[in-house]
Parts: C-alpha cells; sequence; structure tokens
C-alpha cells in the first residue's frame, strides 16, 4: 500500500504541475501493475480530464466510478465524486441530474 501511497503522491504533484499525461500514465501504471483501484485515483483522472478540456470522457468515468464505488464508505471521497458529477451534468445543461447529484454530495458530506 505505501507503493501505492508514493505514486499516487507523485502523480497529484504532476497534475498541480499541469503535468496531464504524465499522471494519467502513472496512475494506469499503478493500476495494470498492482490492480488497485481506488476511488481517489479515480477522481484524481476524472480531475485530470476535465482540465484537459475532456468533459465527455470525464462524465463517462465518473458513471463508472459510480457503480463500482457507491456502496462504500468512504463519504468524502463519495461526496467530491457526486459533486464532481453535478458540475458536469450542469455544464452540459442537464440541470435535473445535476441538481439529483449535488443532493446526493450534500447528504453524504461528511460533518
Amino acid at each position: 500500500m505505501q507503493d501505492f501511497l508514493s505514486i499516487y503522491e507523485k502523480a497529484m504533484r504532476l497534475y498541480k504541475e499541469m503535468r496531464y499525461t504524465d499522471a494519467m500514465l502513472i496512475l494506469g501504471d499503478i493500476e495494470h501493475s498492482s490492480r488497485i483501484h481506488t476511488l481517489q485515483g479515480n477522481l484524481l483522472k476524472c480531475a485530470i480530464l476535465r482540465d484537459s478540456g475532456r468533459y465527455d470522457e470525464e462524465i463517462i468515468l465518473l458513471k463508472k466510478i459510480e457503480k463500482e464505488f457507491a456502496g462504500t464508505n468512504d463519504a468524502k471521497g463519495l461526496t467530491e465524486l457526486y459533486t464532481m458529477m453535478g458540475e458536469v451534468y450542469s455544464w452540459q445543461g442537464d440541470n435535473n441530474t445535476s441538481l439529483a447529484k449535488y443532493l446526493k454530495a450534500a447528504m453524504l458530506a461528511p460533518t
């Protein structure tokens, strides 16, 4: 697990440096080599897609993450997931779905 954390931190640094391709490659490598597939790693991928202007790919990944992680107890991560989904649906003009995702985020938000 320590290896994953150090690699995730490296990917986060690359993301902050706007080195999106490098960050995505690192995240993909860790998933393929170790079969570790985490909510936070996937949310970082979504942020990279968003900042790269790849909104259609982002929403596809967000939906996949929702299916995979909806039953977990990670309230913080799920709040972030549903907030991101609300934002993307809002940008796409789907206000009903956007509101539903924002409400889901609000209900899960840790206090």
